[in-house]
C-alpha cells in the first residue's frame, strides 16, 4: 500500500490509477494508521527533519530529498537514530544534473577563451 499526502496537480493522474493508496493530509496520522515499510520525504526543506524524525520513530525506512535537515546536529542525530534502529536512511542528491550543468558552464567558458 502507498499512503500519500496530497500531491501537486503536476503529478500525473496515471500515478494515482496505478497505485493502491490512501491519501491523508497528516503524515503523523498516516504513519500511525497505515502499514508502511518506508517513507519518501519530498516536502519543503524546513519540514524534512520533523518528518524524518517521525518516520524513524515509527520504525520506517526513509528516503529524503536534500537536505536531510537544515541543522547539521539534527541531521547527525537522525542518522544515528536510523543506524541504532537498523533502518535505511538515504538523502537524494542530484549529482548527475549538477555535473552536466557544470560541464556545460566549463565548455561555454572555454569556448569564449
Amino acid at each position: 500500500m502507498v499512503a500519500l499526502l496530497p500531491l501537486p496537480l503536476a503529478v500525473p493522474t496515471t500515478a494515482y490509477q496505478l497505485l493502491s493508496y490512501v491519501r491523508s493530509p497528516d503524515y503523523r496520522k498516516m504513519f500511525a494508521e497505515c502499514e508502511l515499510d518506508c517513507v519518501f520525504v519530498a516536502a519543503p526543506a524546513r519540514y524534512h527533519a520533523e518528518i524524518v524524525a517521525a518516520a524513524l520513530g515509527g520504525g520506517l525506512h526513509v528516503f529524503c530529498e536534500k537536505p536531510f535537515a537544515l541543522d547539521p546536529g539534527i541531521g547527525y542525530r537522525l542518522a544515528d537514530e536510523a543506524e541504532r534502529k537498523g533502518l535505511v536512511n538515504q538523502v537524494s542528491y542530484h549529482v548527475l544534473v549538477s555535473i552536466r550543468r557544470d560541464k556545460a558552464k566549463i565548455g561555454h567558458a572555454l569556448a569564449d577563451f
